[in-house]
């Protein structure tokens, strides 16, 4: 199965609460911390979750301090 990463930096004291945050929402996103001292994240995502989890981050961030460096590319299929 393919995955889409999305990349996001979040402070340190957040991260036990994005964690939890994002197992509510079940089956959209894995959370994987990638370098817990520069809060770097990684959501790895099935690419039919992927604009839902965007927008789940896109409205975490309105009140955590969250930054998205990278939104991931959806794969597209190259079958006909």
């Amino acid at each position: 199965m393919d995955t889409v990463c999305i990349l996001l930096r979040a402070p340190r004291h957040h991260i036990g609460l994005l964690c939890s945050l994002i197992e509510g929402y079940e089956g959209v996103a894995v959370l994987r911390t990638v370098d817990p001292g520069q809060g770097l994240l990684e959501l790895l995502v099935a690419p039919a979750f992927h604009s839902t989890a965007l927008t789940v981050v896109r409205a975490l961030a309105q009140d955590l301090d969250l930054c998205l460096i990278d939104a991931g590319n959806v794969p597209t299929s190259s079958e006909p």
